[in-house]
C-alpha cells in the first residue's frame, strides 16, 4: 500500500534541513518552495568539508568540517533540479566559520 506525506515543503517548512545537491551542501531553514522551482533557506551556510558525512547527520558534529555561513536573514535559493537529498537538520544552526 502506497503511502503518500504530502510534498517536501510542507513536510519541512520552518524546520532547519541538510541539503545535498550535485556539488554542494547546505543547512538552513526551509522558507519553502517557489513557483519556479527553487526552495528557499534562511539562515543558511554552505558546508565546504562534511569530515565524516554520518556522524555529521547523526550527531551535528562539526569537528573537521568546514562551513560558511550566508548573512543572517538573508534568503538562498537553490535550484531543486540539483537536489540529491534533503533531511531534518535536527541540530545547531551553522552560523561560525
Amino acid at each position: 500500500m502506497k503511502s503518500t506525506i504530502g510534498s517536501m515543503a510542507t513536510y519541512y517548512n520552518g524546520k532547519a534541513v541538510f541539503v545535498r545537491t550535485v556539488t554542494s551542501y547546505f543547512v538552513g531553514v526551509l522558507q519553502g518552495v517557489t513557483n519556479d522551482g527553487f526552495m528557499v533557506l534562511q539562515d543558511a551556510a554552505w558546508i565546504s568539508v562534511t569530515a565524516r558525512f554520518g556522524t555529521m547527520i547523526a550527531d551535528g558534529a562539526t569537528t573537521g568540517m568546514e562551513a560558511e555561513p550566508y548573512p543572517a536573514n538573508f534568503p538562498v535559493f537553490i535550484n531543486m533540479a540539483s537536489l540529491v537529498d534533503v533531511c531534518e537538520w535536527k541540530h545547531p544552526l551553522l552560523r561560525t566559520q
